[in-house]
């Protein structure tokens, strides 16, 4: 049984739900969907599937581009409902008859959507059908070659004629296309330009699968637009794609650690944040360059050593400190490091430090006993940050690390809503030219924010990443 039907505008505006169903939905599907597929580009998907306490459901939807509306369909993900395609595209032709932008009610389209929903499901039942039926078994061979035949003949005339006529108004038509604008978008028309651009995505590091639903997803966004005129396809892609690449690499929410520092002093305790990633990645000089930056800014800050399992690692980041000037908490080796982390805030929050810069061991995603202690880490301690270190010159190795950093983290969770990776720091930026694609793979993959890209081997090179040049170069 079908859950939910809405009618939304791109800005967010509901304009009608199918109050006849009235089911309250468990969760949040919609603002799920929005968030997960609809902001982050993978609109270009078929369904969406989301699990709420009690219940499971499957999402589906379409767009009409050209007038900025979703229509989505909500229904038990247990249940195969052969109708829910074919309502939404009778939903959504009959719905953009009679849509007015003035208009914000639509109580008049509540009998059109019963007969339209009747009349879908009359179709899937007659398809259901028609599939159960035997097919009957053809005897008559030579006739139907005869048939063949015959009609290969006359389909030969018919091909020649049209094939000549094709040659007669195909370049007219064209150059009368780019003059007078074309009036829908179809999927052949951006094809090629979607294929051009995404060989330049992956050329640029982007891995393969994320490039193909960035293309799809522009693809979804732009068929059935109508092409203004003198507009090439080609530019009307890139302008899509570049709208697209912006919104994903834009956080979606505040990234400020400078005002969250602030706000946490109010409340009388340290900003904890926790640096995380593979081994030889250079979280402990990248968590000093962060400390030097937070210092810059008049921020008082505490290193706690936690990594007790690396011979030196302790010994590293007391020198960094030393150079710096700043307090380290540290209690050697072969120690719990989510206790020795706690002990660490709790000595941060005795001597009034801002902020406390948690090391911990370098750890492969697949090694279950340290990640299970980073689990425990994280848990423990409830900090404000946990910032996934990275290099950008491996590529896509580090979104690999990256989402297996992320499941390991869920599955190990004694916590029914686990804490996953914050931020992303990437490291060695200054080191691969325009290949720059391991960032929006990052991002795409996670959801997380690059926060700072690490540029050089001083303690000042460090920087906020810049989305606009980021994207510029994945598209030039």
């Amino acid at each position: 049984m079908l859950e939910q039907l809405l009618i939304f505008t791109r800005g967010g505006l509901i304009l009608w739900t199918c109050k006849e169903l009235g089911n309250a939905l468990k969760g949040s599907p919609i603002d799920t969907l929005i968030r997960s597929c609809l902001l982050e580009e993978r609109s270009g998907a078929a369904s969406y599937n989301y699990d709420a306490p009690g219940a499971s459901y499957t999402l589906k939807w379409t767009f009409h581009n050209e007038l900025g509306l979703v229509f989505v369909a909500v229904y038990q993900r247990i249940l195969h409902l052969l109708y829910v395609d074919d309502l939404l595209a009778l939903v959504r032709r009959e719905f953009s008859e009679i849509y007015d932008p003035k208009r914000t009610v639509y109580n008049d389209f509540d009998e059109t959507f019963r007969q339209l929903r009747m009349e879908a499901e009359a179709r899937a039942e007659e398809l259901k059908k028609s599939k159960q039926m035997v097919k009957p078994v053809n005897n008559s061979k030579k006739q139907g070659q005869a048939q063949k035949a015959g009609f290969d003949k006359g389909n030969k005339k018919r091909e020649g004629s049209s094939a000549a006529g094709a040659t007669k108004k195909g370049w007219f038509s064209s150059m009368f296309q780019s003059i007078a604008g074309k009036a829908n978008l179809e999927k052949g028309d951006l094809e090629p330009a979607l294929k051009a651009l995404k060989d330049r995505l992956m050329t640029k590091n982007v891995a393969e699968e994320i490039a193909e639903k960035l293309c799809e997803s522009v693809a979804a966004s732009l068929e059935g637009k109508k092409l203004a005129s003198f507009t090439r396809v080609s530019s009307t892609v890139q302008a899509a794609m570049e709208e697209a690449l912006v919104r994903i690499l834009t956080p979606r929410r505040s990234i400020d650690i400078l005002r969250d520092v602030h706000a946490a002093k109010e409340q009388r305790k340290p900003y904890v944040v926790v640096f995380v990633g593979v081994n030889g990645v250079g979280k402990s000089t990248n968590l000093a360059k962060v400390a030097y930056w937070l210092l810059q800014h008049n921020v008082s800050v505490m290193m706690a050593a936690c990594d007790t399992f690396r011979s030196g690692a302790v010994e590293q980041l007391r020198t960094h400190a030393r150079r710096l000037h700043i307090p380290i908490f540290e209690k050697g080796y072969e120690k719990d490091p989510a206790i020795v982390a706690k002990e660490a805030i709790q000595e941060a929050t005795r001597n009034g430090s801002d902020v406390v810069l948690v090391d911990t061991a370098g750890r492969m995603q697949d090694n279950e006993p340290l990640m299970r202690a980073l689990s425990k880490l994280i848990y423990l301690n409830n900090p404000d940050l946990v910032l996934f270190v990275g290099e950008a010159l491996v590529g896509n190795d580090a979104v690999d690390q990256l989402s297996k950093f992320n499941q390991k983290l869920a599955d190990l969770s004694t916590s029914s809503t686990p804490r996953l990776i914050d931020g992303i720091l990437l490291t060695k930026f200054d080191t691969i030219d325009d290949k720059v694609g391991a960032a929006l793979s990052m991002v795409y993959i996670s959801g997380a924010p690059v926060m700072f890209v690490g540029c050089g081997q001083s303690y000042t090179d460090l920087k906020k990443l810049n989305v606009k040049s980021i994207v510029k170069t994945l598209l030039k």
